[in-house]
């Protein structure tokens, strides 16, 4: 019985090891994400006129409803 509870934990390893490591890939592109998204919300902050968040809110929330109508 000791043999296969190695067997296993020597299965198991490497694939954890691999899931941390998607893990972590994937949170460094999200935090280049937030980055770019919050760099683009200060350059447009600077623009004359203003910036209005909600009407960009409203415009992303109407593309989203696009793609689920035309998912039918």
């Amino acid at each position: 019985m000791e043999l296969l509870d190695w067997i296993i934990v020597g299965i198991a390893l490497p694939l954890i090891i691999l899931l941390v490591v998607l893990v972590r890939k994937r949170s460094m592109e999200l935090d280049r994400r937030i980055k770019k998204y919050k760099a683009e919300q200060e350059a447009k902050k600077a623009t004359p006129g203003g910036y209005n968040p909600y009407q960009e809110f409203a415009e992303l929330f109407n593309q989203d409803q696009d793609q689920k109508g035309s998912d039918r």
